[in-house]
């Protein structure tokens, strides 16, 4: 498992170390800290985790504030969250988990809350799929 550790590099920036900590802290609701009023929620924030928002994503790594599966019902209070951001994130989950996060989303949000979601283009998708040309995948590189 580590077999190649660098001694200089933090040790919970190893990938398997944060899939095991994902493992047994997602969905605990006893880590659940709710965010300050007015703070963005971000999720799927991914590697491009900002300070100011409050990040929930599905594997943890440090600046991660909620490992949560947002195919399960959100841990957040009805009306109380203010703003919620997410970023080629919905698209990674299966069709019907996604119309339940939307739901979330609308049950969690406050009255005059605002919602941005950023997917792909399935413009783009679609237009490949017919035409047979080979799909344009992205290397991650994590």
């Amino acid at each position: 498992m580590f077999r190649r550790i660098q001694w200089d590099r933090p040790f919970l920036s190893y990938r398997k170390v944060q899939w095991a900590i994902s493992a047994v802290i997602r969905n605990n609701r006893f880590l659940f800290r709710h965010p300050k009023r007015g703070v963005y929620i971000d999720f799927g924030p991914g590697l491009n985790i900002h300070p100011d928002l409050y990040s929930v994503d599905y594997y943890w790594r440090p600046g991660i504030d909620l490992c949560w599966d947002v195919s399960k019902p959100l841990p957040f209070n009805d009306h109380s969250i203010s703003a919620v951001f997410s970023e080629h994130c919905i698209e990674h989950i299966p069709f019907e988990a996604a119309t339940r996060f939307i739901k979330e989303l609308h049950r969690v949000l406050a009255p005059a809350g605002r919602v941005r979601i950023i997917v792909p283009d399935a413009g783009l998708y679609a237009r490949k799929y017919l035409s047979a040309e080979p799909m344009p995948y992205a290397e991650v590189d994590e």
